[in-house]
């Protein structure tokens, strides 16, 4: 028999998980933008040299479907334009460094019921599992 769900209870997991949406929008939007900044000085920066080499490298770094030698070559490119220690070397790992700050670090999840469960595509990360047993 499922557990019942309070009036009271129902509203406010539908209110933390609107809270928990916009927090999660405001994220992606930060991250959105700090991963859009550098991008872009890197387009800009190969742009700049003439290298469309350079332009596209980037643009299948950020298919998820391209090869690991594609980003292994835009690294070395990087690399070469931007050798440390750089002015350019440190302003790109400043830019590394603000996209690195949206990292989703955890997550939590509230339920009322019996047996309920969810877990899915979880790698290198913690599960915390509490319990209360059945009356």
């Amino acid at each position: 028999m499922v557990d019942p769900i309070t009036v009271g209870a129902a509203i406010a997991a539908v209110l933390a998980k609107k809270a928990a949406d916009k927090l999660a929008d405001r994220t992606v939007d930060f991250g959105e933008g700090a991963l859009g900044a550098l991008v872009g000085r890197l387009r800009g920066l190969f742009k700049d040299r003439g290298d469309v080499d350079g332009v596209e490298l980037l643009a299948k770094a950020q298919d998820p479907t391209g090869s690991p030698e594609d980003r292994d070559r835009l690294a070395a490119l990087i690399d070469q334009y931007a050798p440390p220690p750089s002015e350019l070397a440190d302003e790109l790992q400043a830019l590394v460094h603000n996209v690195s700050q949206v990292a989703v670090q955890s997550s939590t999840q509230n339920a009322q019921g019996t047996n309920i469960a969810q877990v899915a595509n979880v790698t290198g990360s913690e599960i915390n599992i509490n319990t209360k047993p059945s009356p």
